[in-house]
C-alpha cells in the first residue's frame, strides 16, 4: 500500500522532522514516507507484536521471580 501523505502531512513527529532538517534529508524522507510509512498495522503484525511483548513480559517475571535478590552477609 502507498501512503499518500504530502510533505506538510508528514507521518514523522516534530523531533524527527527537526533532525531531518538538520541533516538536510527532509525532502528525501518525505518521498520515502509516501512509499514506506503506513498509518496502520496489518492484523498479522499486530498479533506478532502482541505475542512478542507478552513473551518478553513472561520472561521477565520468570527470571526475576525465580531468583529473588538476597543480601550477602557481611563478613567482618
Amino acid at each position: 500500500m502507498i501512503n499518500t501523505n504530502s510533505i506538510d502531512d508528514s507521518p514523522f513527529h516534530e523531533g524527527k522532522l527537526a533532525i531531518q532538517d538538520k541533516l538536510g534529508k527532509r525532502k528525501i524522507m518525505a518521498t520515502f514516507s509516501k512509499r514506506g510509512v503506513r498509518s496502520f498495522m496489518p492484523e498479522q503484525h499486530r498479533k506478532f507484536v502482541a505475542q512478542k511483548v507478552t513473551s518478553f513480559i513472561q520472561f521477565l517475571f520468570e527470571k526475576f521471580e525465580a531468583k529473588p535478590k538476597t543480601k550477602k552477609p557481611k563478613i567482618s
